[in-house]
Order: C-alpha cells, then sequence, then structure tokens
C-alpha cells in the first residue's frame, strides 16, 4: 500500500485542481495555485495576503484576459485594506481603455474608490464617461443611476428630468435609452404630471416591447395606477389586459413569469368588479389567477373572491364548493377561517392553528368578520 498523504496536502491539491477547472483549460499550474490563495485568504479576510497572491496570479498569467482579471481583483483586495487612493492608481494605469478586458469593471471601480475617497466631482465625472462610453456593459446601468442619485439629490426632480432628457438624446440607440425614458417617467409621475407620465409609460411599452423590453409590464403597470386613481378604469383595463397577453407558456420550463403580472392581474379583476362593474369578467380574472398562477401568493385571494362573487350573484351552493376547496388545499390562509361569512353551513378551519386557545380562536374569529365585511365594502382586499 502507498503512503498516505497528510490531509493539509489533499487540501491544497484539491483547491489547486478546483482553481484550474474554475480559470478553464489550459492555464499555468503555478496561476491556479496563485489564484487558489488569492481567494482563501479573501475568504478569511485576510486582504494584505490577498493582494500579494493576486499580483503573483498576475506575473504568472499567460494571457492578457487572465492578466486583466486578476489585476482587478488585485485592486479590490487593496481596496478593502483601506487603500482606495493605491487601488484607483492601479486601475488607472493599468485599464486606460474601457472597451479592452476588464476595462468598464475596472473604470467603474476606480470611480467608486474616488467616491469613497471624498471626491464625489470626479466620481460623478468618470461614471458618466463610463455610462456613455460603454452604454452596453453591464455595470453601465448602475453607474448610470449614480449620476442620475447625484444630480436628482442636489437639483431635485425637475433637474433629473431635464437632465434625463438631454441623456435620452446622447444615448439614443443604445441599450441604456428605455432606462432613461422609464425614469423620467416615474419622476413625472411622482411630480403629478400624470397625463404626461402615462404618455411616457405607454411610449416605453411601445418603443421597447415583450420580451425584450425590460420595463414593458412595469410601465403597463404604473399606467393603469395612474388611470385607475384618475377613474379612467376602462383605460386602465386595457393597459392591465395589454400586459398580460404576453405572459407565455412553456410545456417543460412552466411559465416565463415576470413579478408584474400576477398584480396586475389582480387589478384587473378589482377594476372589473368596481369601475366597469362586471362581475362576471372579475368572476373570470380571479379565476385565471387561481389555477394559472400556482405559485403566487394571491392564489387564496382569489379563490375567496371567486366564492364571494358567487355569493353576490345568489349561487350559494358554488360559493359553499368553492370555500370548502379553498379550506381543505390552503387552511393556512386567513380566508380559510372566514368561510362561514360566505357559507354559514361551513364550519371555519382551525388547521392553520391547532394548538390555539379559545380565546385566540375567537379573536380570529372577530378579525375574520372585520376582514371580510371591509371586502364586501371595496370589493378587494390586499
Amino acid at each position: 500500500m502507498g503512503r498516505r498523504l497528510p490531509l493539509a496536502a489533499y487540501t491544497l491539491v484539491f483547491a489547486i485542481f478546483s482553481s484550474l477547472a474554475a480559470c478553464g483549460p489550459g492555464k499555468p499550474a503555478a496561476y491556479a495555485v496563485d489564484v487558489a490563495e488569492a481567494r482563501r485568504a479573501e475568504s478569511a479576510g485576510r486582504f494584505d495576503e490577498a493582494v500579494a497572491a493576486w499580483t503573483r496570479a498576475r506575473e504568472t498569467a499567460k494571457n492578457p484576459r487572465d492578466r486583466a482579471y486578476v489585476g482587478l481583483r488585485e485592486a479590490q483586495a487593496l481596496a478593502r485594506t483601506g487603500d482606495f487612493a493605491g487601488a484607483r492608481a492601479f486601475l488607472l494605469a493599468n485599464y486606460p481603455d474601457v472597451s479592452a478586458p476588464y476595462g468598464a469593471e475596472a473604470k467603474n471601480a476606480a470611480a467608486s474608490y474616488a467616491e469613497k475617497g471624498g471626491d464625489a466631482a470626479t466620481a460623478e465625472r468618470e461614471f458618466t464617461a463610463l455610462y456613455r462610453g460603454a452604454p452596453s456593459h453591464g455595470v453601465s446601468r448602475a453607474a448610470f443611476l449614480h449620476v442620475l442619485a447625484a444630480v436628482e439629490g442636489r437639483n431635485g426632480p425637475e433637474a433629473a428630468i431635464l437632465f434625463l432628457a438631454a441623456e435620452e438624446k446622447t444615448l439614443a440607440g443604445t441599450e441604456l435609452e428605455e432606462h432613461v425614458v422609464y425614469e423620467r417617467a416615474k419622476r413625472l409621475d411622482q411630480l403629478g404630471k400624470t397625463a404626461d407620465a402615462v404618455a411616457l409609460y405607454v411610449a416605453v411599452a411601445d418603443r421597447f416591447p415583450y420580451p425584450k423590453g425590460a420595463y414593458f409590464d412595469d410601465a403597463l403597470f404604473h399606467a393603469a395606477e395612474i388611470e385607475a386613481r384618475s377613474g379612467q378604469g376602462e383605460t386602465a383595463v386595457a393597459h392591465l389586459k395589454r400586459l398580460l397577453a404576453v405572459r407565455e407558456v412553456s410545456e417543460f420550463l412552466g411559465t416565463y413569469q415576470r413579478p408584474r403580472f400576477t398584480p396586475a392581474l389582480a387589478m384587473l379583476a378589482r377594476l372589473q368588479e368596481t369601475a366597469l362593474h362586471d362581475r362576471g369578467a372579475a368572476e373570470a380574472s380571479w379565476h385565471r389567477l387561481a389555477t394559472d398562477f400556482t405559485t403566487s401568493t394571491l392564489r387564496d385571494d382569489a379563490r375567496f373572491h371567486e366564492a364571494r362573487l358567487r355569493h353576490l350573484a345568489g349561487d350559494e351552493g358554488a360559493a359553499c364548493q368553492k370555500l370548502q376547496s379553498l379550506q381543505k388545499d390552503m387552511p393556512d390562509s386567513p380566508w380559510s377561517s372566514c368561510n362561514g361569512e360566505l357559507c354559514p353551513t361551513l364550519a371555519p378551519s382551525s388547521a392553520a392553528s391547532p394548538n390555539s386557545g379559545n380565546a385566540t380562536k375567537a379573536k380570529r374569529e372577530v378579525g375574520c368578520r372585520d376582514y371580510v365585511r371591509d371586502t364586501w365594502n371595496t370589493g378587494f382586499h390586499d
């Protein structure tokens, strides 16, 4: 039997092979060892050691992209020692071109180190140069939002709107254009310029449609909110239907779900009932939410509202059947203990709190009655 290696040796070998795998094929062994040591030092919070290891990795790297990567990590580790000026100087000296490998990340880090060093004006100038020079890069949106926040912080939302209008022209045709238009619509809404805000939100949906448009659903959702607040229920419903029409279903991977889909469907159901006075359409929307959006936290609300609308239509049998199904499938839902309000023959659920005492149960039932009564008065409840 061969001699067994000590545990420390196995650990080092594992780290080397892990680093080789992480760094890709054909990397020098010394480079992999240096990268592994740098990462281990960072994980332990020993950033001085990490700087030294990243420096060695930069020397053992054999191709320019690897050297650019470990150089960036070296500067980041140096910054974590508190030496922002040193880290910034290194980045400015070694990453002059934003389009070079890791150039945008380096420019972004250098600007942030200027701000941490107390030079906000330089940081803002460099963030601006970054997002204008590389508008398609992943770090550019954060750089743009940083500058927008600085402008708004100095001069208020009106100045931010003027800034955004100017940047929209500068960034026309780039990936940042959509972000600029959406941010302007948000501020118009915040200032109470609702007609202009709705027009711009709709323009976002028109100019940057689903699925590539990052704000397609957000824009239409906010436009619907504004129209609903203004008493324009039919227009709000039209925006919501347009939003929901793009939902795709995949046979193998479920749905291409976006966060606004279920809140939009819930808002649609409420408006169909309260603004359009179409209980049938509202019930259909609640049913769609309950059956098609199986992971939504609003499913129990949807099923309860289905039952409530059946009750209001005088179909007590269907209302009780839906409530019984809700109580069976989702006993922990607050609605499950409210079923007796709509269906007196159905006992309140106790599954949600099997160990609760009589006082707790009584309190839940009183609160439930208030909850349901409030729901009947408003047509919905969040």
